[in-house]
This record gives structure tokens, C-alpha cells and sequence, in this order.
């Protein structure tokens, strides 16, 4: 089990590691990431130049952790375990969090939601077992059980 945490950290510092290219007309109107207040938990008006591809990478970087550290005995690694190999692997991710950008869901199983992130006009990039999709306010909480 160890030996399979350490391959996934590896992998995660490794793939964190790449550069992201900042293309800011990405997001809607060709201007940065602008979240409102009201847009997302945890969010109150959030401004900065992170975009949707970039919030969307670091939830695949997490996702490679989390299905690593769950794949061997279908375990959900804890949220706070997982916050911590990112903090420590990839600390430009772990502001995300720190920022409310990105959440990490307590997830029991690995048919839940894993994280999701605040994209501009209130929408939500989810991460769950099949991938990352993209999901209103509503779908989004369906999904969490809200």
C-alpha cells in the first residue's frame, strides 16, 4: 500500500510540475477569472488570472492522487490526507483550496463526488470517478446530496 502512495505521489509531483499556459480568453468574455459573490461555496469575490483550463489541470493532477491512493482497496484517501501530498507536492494547487477555488469533497466511495471547482458565471468543474465534467449550481449540489 505504501509503495503504491509513494508511485502516486511521484506521479502527482511529477505531473504538477508541468507549466500551465495562462490563456485568459479562455474564460467567458476573453477577461480573466472573475467570480462574483454568491457564485460558488466558498467563493466571495474572487478575482485573479486563473482560468477554467487551469483549475480543470489541477483537478486532473488530483484526480491521478486520489484514484492512485484508491484503486488498490477502493479506499477514499481522506480529504486532509489529500490536501496535504498537494500542499506538499504541489503547492500552487493547495492555494486553490486555500483560496475556495477548488473543494475536496469527503467522499466514503468512489461513486461520489471527489472535488469540484468554482468556474466563471457559477459554474462547477466536477471531479468524480469517470472524469471531469462540467455541471451547474443545481446538478452539482444533486450530485453532493444537498
Amino acid at each position: 500500500m505504501k509503495a503504491y502512495l509513494l508511485i502516486a505521489l511521484a506521479c502527482f509531483a511529477a505531473a504538477g510540475c508541468k507549466k500551465v499556459r495562462d490563456d485568459s480568453s479562455a474564460a467567458p468574455g476573453g477577461g480573466p477569472f472573475d467570480v462574483r459573490p454568491g457564485a460558488g461555496p466558498g467563493v466571495m469575490g474572487v478575482r485573479g488570472a486563473i482560468n477554467r483550463e487551469e483549475l480543470e489541470h489541477a483537478l486532473g493532477q488530483i484526480r491521478i492522487f486520489i484514484e492512485s491512493a484508491s484503486s488498490v482497496d477502493g479506499h477514499m484517501p481522506e480529504a486532509q490526507v489529500t490536501y496535504e501530498a498537494i500542499k506538499k507536492e504541489a503547492p500552487k494547487y493547495a492555494k486553490f483550496i486555500d483560496d475556495g477555488l477548488i473543494i475536496l469533497n469527503i467522499a466514503k466511495t468512489r461513486d461520489e463526488v471527489w472535488a469540484y471547482a468554482v468556474l466563471p458565471q457559477g459554474n462547477f468543474a466536477v471531479l468524480t470517478v469517470q472524469g471531469i465534467e462540467r455541471k451547474s449550481q443545481q446538478e452539482l449540489n444533486a450530485m453532493l446530496g444537498r
